[in-house]
């Protein structure tokens, strides 16, 4: 791996561009990715407002070079390199963020670009949006690209991430109230079941003792019954008692664990409802991303039979529409 030293320049990628390394040529960094990152980062901060997406990648990928030793030496790099740029220790952290949530989209396989179009300030506010949210989010931004033909600002990003976050934490909250219901079925429904199996051994020790009656007649009857035949008679009794209370509880127990079932099945069939919903919301704001007013004028005009195919879809999608809802006109 070859060395630069101090100061020394590099081939330029934007006019004369120096790099300082002083005191960051440790042997464990890999000199070539820096560099070609560092790079990367000045000249797209040269021209920011076009390459502020790219910026914050290469920005996130050359921090990821400098994990290997920590800390110590980045801030001290980023401060020789970027701070004549107009970038400081905040901007650098949040094109970290914004980079970062880049790369997790293009690993997911979502197609980012067109958030080039967005300032740095509504990028890096992008960027700070929650990771349950940022695939929402991006859908947001292309959509409203799409109908004004710019991005949106900073501040009515930043104003959508508190709904979706609103809406993510709405959701959160029903699923944990229903849970929490089904926690309680749960726990009324095994002190239920302890109660039945105790009542159960009660009337087998209860049992046992008739059986066995003779021999405690030998021995001294309780206090308070004159007889053997009396003795018979109170521990019947107490069986029939406990039997009632058994009979009660296995009818409670049928009734909760109906409960527990209905819960459940009602949880499974909203879950299975919302993802099909927000299935359903995906396909349609990609169907009209995709099929533009100037892309269906044009399929139109190209050839006089797509006229009646396109006649024949528009009548399935309005079929679909009226499954939606009968209400509309």
């Amino acid at each position: 791996m070859s060395k630069l030293r101090p100061g020394s320049p590099l081939p330029a990628i934007h006019g004369n561009m120096t790099l300082d390394l002083f005191g960051f040529e440790d042997a464990r960094l890999n000199q070539l990715n820096i560099i070609q990152h560092t790079t990367s980062v000045i000249t797209h901060l040269e021209a920011m407002q076009a390459n502020a997406m790219a910026m914050c990648l290469h920005m996130f990928l050359l921090r990821q070079e400098f994990d290997v030793v920590g800390d110590k030496t980045w801030g001290m790099f980023c401060e020789r390199n970027f701070k004549k740029y107009g970038l400081h220790e905040s901007g650098i952290r949040a094109a970290i963020r914004t980079g970062k949530v880049l790369a997790n989209l293009g690993h997911k396989g979502h197609d980012s670009t067109e958030l080039a179009q967005l300032s740095r300030a509504a990028l890096f506010a992008f960027g700070d949006a929650p990771v349950d949210v940022q695939e929402k989010l991006l859908a947001d931004v292309k959509e409203t690209i799409h109908d004004r033909g710019k991005g949106p600002t900073a501040d009515e990003i930043k104003k959508r991430v508190e709904e979706l976050s609103a809406e993510v934490s709405d959701k959160a909250g029903l699923l944990k109230e229903k849970d929490a219901a089904i926690y309680r079925l749960n726990t009324a429904l095994q002190a239920r079941e302890t109660e039945a199996s105790q009542a159960r051994e009660e009337i087998d020790r209860l049992h046992r003792r008739l059986q066995n009656q003779a021999q405690e007649v030998v021995h001294q009857l309780p206090k308070g019954v004159k007889d053997a035949e009396a003795l018979r008679q109170q521990i019947e009794d107490e069986i029939t008692a406990k039997r009632d209370e058994l009979m009660r509880t296995d009818a409670e127990i049928t009734k909760l664990r109906d409960q527990h079932q209905r819960l459940q099945q009602q949880a499974a069939l909203r879950a299975h409802a919302q993802n099909a919903l927000e299935s359903l919301e995906g396909d349609l704001k990609a169907l009209t991303m995709k099929y533009t007013e100037v892309l269906v004028e044009k399929i139109r005009s190209a050839d006089r039979n797509n006229i009646q195919t396109l006649d024949r879809l528009a009548n399935g999608l309005r079929a679909l529409a009226d499954q939606l809802s009968a209400t509309l006109v």
